[in-house]
């Protein structure tokens, strides 16, 4: 059907992308490089986010580090990023995502603000805020409204009880 044919033309240009990088650019078809045991120094940012995010920082004095699962990720070949980092995917593997965090943070002088680009980094950053505060700066509302933010039952109460127009 349809799908297939998306799916079999997606991986061809994903092989041929690669080929393409092989052949132009060197072998960088494992993985972006991470980066360096010891940062530059100066305000950071790790961003687990997508290219809207990161063009953000474009001009600014701000080192970006960008994190993703996937070694083809877009913001990791913007001219706007910084340094890359794979990760482990949060949705299928929160624990490990957390544990990769928690590696990164270890890298820098000062704590690099932690930007989270959806629900499920939301979610990770929210239920384990104690342990990545030490190693990162971000803003958070309490858990209990993190939670109900994103259950759309529980946000559709919410929205009904203040009065806010949603669908």
């Amino acid at each position: 059907g349809l799908r297939e044919r998306a799916r079999l033309l997606y991986d061809r240009g994903r092989r041929e992308g690669r080929m393409l990088r092989r052949t132009l650019g060197g072998a960088r078809d494992e993985a972006p490089p991470s980066i360096s045991p010891s940062p530059a120094p100066g305000p950071a940012a790790v961003l687990h986010g997508d290219l809207n995010m990161l063009r953000c920082f474009a001009g600014a004095d701000v080192r970006t580090v960008v994190l993703a699962s996937d070694p083809d990720a877009p913001a990791f070949f913007s001219r706007y990023c910084g340094q890359r980092r794979l990760v482990a995917d949060v949705h299928a593997r929160p624990e490990a995502t957390l544990a990769d965090l928690l590696e990164l943070g270890r890298l820098f002088d000062d704590r690099p603000v932690l930007y989270y680009g959806d629900d499920a980094m939301l979610l990770l950053v929210s239920r384990h805020r104690e342990a990545l505060a030490a190693r990162y700066r971000f803003r958070m509302p309490p858990a209990e409204l993190v939670e109900a933010l994103v259950d759309k039952l529980r946000f559709a109460t919410i929205a009904a009880e203040r009065g806010l127009p949603v669908p």
